[in-house]
């Protein structure tokens, strides 16, 4: 049997197989509130239902400024922390660990009211120059 699909214990973590789904942005959050979408869903749960051992979920930002697009996922509230765990839970009953990419876009927050960075360099012409923070 192929290793990639043999079980493998990563210090507590325990995975049905070493095949990981790496965290990609999706932009799929349409209403720009930061909630899971119904394309979220379906699109994690399909890989679970593909027995991917562990499912990584996108680049979620920590606060609303903190968003790469204002189609990013968000977990700076509690609904966005309730919609995430009700998909996290769906995910595990599948047979699939989860984890999460959190994120903050700094200076290449392009839609951000107010971005925030470790310095006042913009990233280029088509972004705003960050405060420093």
């Amino acid at each position: 049997m192929s290793l990639l699909l043999s079980p493998v214990n990563l210090a507590k973590l325990s995975l049905n197989n070493r095949v990981v789904m790496p965290p990609m942005c999706m932009y799929e959050v349409h209403e720009k509130d930061g909630e899971i979408t119904p394309f979220h869903v379906a699109h994690y749960g399909a890989r679970a239902i593909g027995k991917v051992g562990l499912i990584i979920i996108e680049a979620t930002a920590v606060t609303p400024d903190g968003r790469l697009t204002d189609q990013d996922l968000g977990l700076w509230n509690d609904t966005q922390a309730q919609k995430l765990q009700e998909l996290v839970d769906s995910l595990h009953f599948l047979g699939s660990k989860v984890g999460i990419q959190l994120n903050h876009g700094g200076r290449k927050a392009k839609d951000a009211i107010y971005p925030l960075a470790p310095s006042a360099i913009t990233f280029s012409a088509a972004y705003q120059t960050p405060h420093v923070r």
